[in-house]
């Protein structure tokens, strides 16, 4: 997806072929690039104490996101990392650069078809005229057959009788699982395609984003917020920084040195730190509703006693993270608990999360 903004970016930054990495330029900066990331380490400490969580006696003190990423990385990865190499350490530090620009990475990202955004928009229309929802998704043939499909399987087809038009598929989904529907139809091309080293990564975080979304509108209902299928956008584009600075990591070690294993601490310490803002730039650079990027941009520590949308979104993203840990055996039962008391916002969200740990996700 990146790969030719990373290649211009390292002409830009060399003056030199970019797919042939100049090994001296790597030493170089090796000495300056160490103290660069110490520095910041020693900056963000208390926030990447996760490389640790799992031989701490009190993991709880660790949030659920970083253990989730700690886990992602170490569960994912076939070997473990060096701790420093320069090649790494060169990586993260362009990644950064670039990070710091996100406009440059708004131009490399797909577009959304015209065809999809007026689904959308049709579908959030107070005048819905299903004729012409229904023409626009017939101009978009993998939609299509992707959305029959779905309307077949054994969730909303509970007849023998084959669903083969799309008016009976709607009618089957209703509004609001087409909408989502359409949207992660768009949505999943950015789950990053399987790593060297991370094989699993992008598929996990493209789940623990489906798993957000489906949490965010689940409580959202529960708690009768106005708008579910806010929340549920909200959650499901959640993690699209991480993919994208994920994929960004992926592309750039493709150009510099295809064979090299990443040093993993730094990855998670870049995406905890920035996939944040990112995700941020990606929603205003298509335009979303501010409502949506309000709730993007939800900051916990604000939390007062009126739940809003970005409070919802931001329990449920912690519920899937904890629920996440707990089914893969990474973290146990009494930990599920500590940790939803300690970082949920709202007694609602405590309550939800007690009656799903009664029914655990399959492994």
């Amino acid at each position: 997806m990146f790969i030719r903004l990373v290649l211009a970016s390292l002409d830009s930054l060399f003056g030199t072929k970019a797919s042939e990495p100049d090994f001296e330029t790597f030493e170089k900066m090796r000495a300056h690039a160490a103290k660069a990331v110490a520095d910041e380490n020693d900056k963000t400490q208390q926030t990447i104490e996760y490389a640790s969580a799992q031989m701490s006696s009190e993991p709880v003190l660790s949030s659920p996101r970083s253990l989730f990423f700690q886990h992602l990385f170490d569960a994912t990865s076939h070997t473990n990392a060096k701790s420093e190499d320069e090649l790494s350490l060169f990586v993260y530090r362009h990644i950064r650069q670039l990070l710091a620009s996100p406009e440059l990475i708004m131009d490399h990202l797909p577009v959304m078809p015209k065809s999809v955004d007026n689904m959308l928009a049709e579908l959030s229309n107070d005048d819905f005229n299903l004729m012409h929802f229904l023409q626009l998704v017939e101009a978009e043939p993998v939609i299509t057959g992707a959305l029959l499909e779905k309307a077949n399987s054994s969730f909303f087809n509970h007849s023998n009788k084959p669903v083969t038009n799309l008016k009976k598929a709607f009618m089957l989904m209703g509004a609001n699982q087409v909408k989502h529907f359409v949207l992660m139809s768009y949505l999943s091309q950015f789950k990053p395609v399987p790593h060297l080293y991370f094989k699993m990564f992008g598929q996990s975080l493209w789940q623990n984003a489906q798993s957000t979304a489906q949490l965010s509108h689940d409580l959202a209902k529960k708690i009768k917020l106005e708008d579910p299928a806010s929340a549920y956008l909200v959650g499901l584009i959640s993690e699209i920084g991480s993919m994208v600075i994920f994929q960004l990591m992926q592309d750039a070690f493709k150009v510099v040195s295809p064979d090299c294993e990443p040093n993993s601490d730094m990855f998670k310490q870049l995406i905890i730190e920035e996939a944040k803002l990112l995700t941020v730039k990606i929603a205003e650079y298509w335009n979303l509703p501010q409502s949506i990027i309000v709730a993007l941009k939800y900051n916990p520590e604000h939390f007062v006693a009126n739940v809003s949308l970005g409070s919802c979104c931001y329990d449920a993203s912690v519920v899937a993270q904890i629920r996440y840990l707990y089914t893969k055996g990474f973290i146990s039962d009494d930990v599920y608990q500590a940790l939803a008391a300690q970082y949920l916002l709202a007694n609602d969200s405590k309550r939800f999360a007690e009656q799903l740990n009664t029914e655990p996700l399959a492994s």
